[in-house]
């Protein structure tokens, strides 16, 4: 006769049972793991967001400074050398207004920060710029922009471009405007531009970036990025206002 031993069954699904919940949590572990690793790598930090913020705040002024030069280009009907860009808050590291202070103008129309002008607000980005202490007193001040002709590679025709230039950038801001423009890298190059301010025409002649190879491949065609002036090391993020 055989008998079943009723113990022996009981035992065995009692095995069976730990070893499913052991499988479970080794696998919940893993998954575990793989989604914390997933989300450090993959989310960006509060720093990331911070200066991925900054830069699009930077973006937004510039843009606006384009758009304003634009509209009134079209509503005065002159070219963009008509313009005025006077205002009292972008100034050297001395405290001179660069760009001329804006006093009195006798046609407000041509002033892209006149309320009676472009109405555009100029901004200094001094909170999140990067100091410059081997900076003269005659130079651009941290965070303050200034107009310059510039003429980048294949951006538009050799003709020059009127750019405006937000000095003095942290690394990761400047790699989050560069971000938004399809690059990958801070070019290191020098600018060749010369001052905006007191032109009456496009000046006939201004020599393009020079740099290592890989440089001047990145901001070929490109109207804005941000690059370190190989003559200074200061990080610039610059922005066409006009492609000629």
């Amino acid at each position: 006769m055989l008998f079943y031993d009723m113990n022996f069954e009981k035992a065995d699904q009692r095995g069976n049972v730990l070893f499913l919940i052991l499988i479970g949590v080794v696998l919940f572990a893993a998954l575990s793991f793989a989604f914390t690793h997933s989300t450090k790598t993959s989310i960006p930090g509060p720093q990331t967001e911070k200066a991925d913020i900054s830069a699009t705040r930077i973006v937004e002024f510039t843009t606006s400074v384009q758009n304003a030069a634009n509209r009134l280009m079209l509503i005065n009907t002159v070219p963009i050398t008509s313009l005025k860009f006077n205002n009292n808050i972008f100034k050297t590291k001395g405290g001179t207004a660069i760009m001329g202070s804006m006093g009195t103008p006798s046609d407000p129309s041509l002033y892209v920060f006149h309320p009676k002008g472009g109405s555009i607000t100029p901004i200094s980005f001094t909170g999140i710029s990067f100091p410059c202490a081997s900076c003269g007193s005659g130079s651009t001040s941290p965070g303050h922009s200034v107009l310059y002709w510039e003429n980048v590679q294949e951006n538009g025709t050799s003709v020059a471009d009127p750019s405006i230039l937000v000095h003095d950038l942290p690394n990761d801001i400047c790699l989050a405007l560069n971000k938004k423009f399809g690059l990958v890298i801070i070019p290191t190059v020098n600018m060749n531009g010369i001052d905006y301010d007191g032109t009456t025409s496009i000046p006939s002649s201004v020599s393009q970036p020079s740099g290592a190879a890989a440089s001047l491949a990145a901001i070929k065609g490109k109207s804005s990025f941000c690059f370190k002036q190989s003559s200074s090391g200061r990080l610039i993020f610059l922005h066409s206002l006009q492609i000629n």
